[in-house]
């Protein structure tokens, strides 16, 4: 899929969930959620996988274009503590089997060319333990 530069906020970031999500399933990740809020913030992607027993809370960063800045380095400490906090209330409403749990980003830039590039950092922060 191309972007361009007249996409909106929203669009760019959906277009980024959707080529993370993608990317997550190919990659043997099964989508539990997407998108989900409460009051202390938003996941964009919460995922499972069953081979290693592991559920991520996934925040993804996209970029339009190529840019001096990467995408994942827009992640600070205060937005990784929402994070963290949205994780323990989702966790504390659906609950689930003992779990390795990590909290991992993905990175996408999508250029005006049909193959953008996607970075996985998995278990890319951890919260403190008072948040989780």
């Amino acid at each position: 899929m191309n972007a361009n530069n007249y996409m909106t906020k929203d669009q760019v970031a959906q277009l980024g969930e959707q080529l993370a999500t993608n990317y997550l399933i190919h990659n043997a990740w099964t989508i539990i959620d997407r998108n989900w809020s409460c009051r202390l913030g938003e996941i964009d992607i919460i995922a499972y996988n069953g081979s290693l027993k592991t559920l991520a809370f996934v925040e993804v960063r996209t970029l339009i274009r190529t840019s001096p800045w990467r995408a994942e380095d827009s992640i600070r400490v205060a937005k990784q503590k929402r994070i963290a906090r949205a994780a323990r209330l989702w966790l504390s409403a659906y609950h689930t089997l003992r779990l390795t749990l990590r909290f991992d980003i993905i990175a996408v830039t999508a250029p005006s060319t049909p193959t953008p590039q996607i970075r996985h950092y998995p278990a890319a922060f951890t919260p403190p333990q008072l948040l989780l």
